[in-house]
């Protein structure tokens, strides 16, 4: 999962996430992202999650992750890429909103 620092430009329109845990999705690395010429940008990356939602590759880029990542992405009725395991999502963000993940080291809080 990328590590995400408040400040850091979105993949994809270049602007900075102020608060990473609102209006953000991540990505892990993935070589078959970082070999794809439309989507490497996606590698290992943050981006809004409102860049993705509208993003014009969004549907082919949900449908290239599934078949060769083989994980599972979904838009959702209202628009929104997510994982279907959404969870492990929530559970990475309350880890990391209560200051016990720092800089990619797990520390004792």
């Amino acid at each position: 999962m990328a590590l995400i620092e408040p400040g850091m430009p979105c993949g994809l329109c270049g602007e900075p996430i102020h608060d990473p845990d609102v209006d953000t999705f991540c990505t892990t690395a993935h070589s078959e992202l970082y070999y794809h010429p439309e989507f490497n940008v996606l590698n290992d990356a943050a981006v809004h999650q409102s860049c993705i939602d509208s993003w014009t590759e969004r549907d082919a880029f949900v449908a290239f992750f599934n078949s060769e990542i083989r994980d599972s992405l979904v838009v959702g009725q209202d628009g929104h890429v997510r994982y279907r395991r959404w969870w492990v999502t929530e559970v990475w963000r309350r880890f990391t909103s209560r200051g016990r993940h720092k800089r990619g080291r797990h520390t004792r809080g």
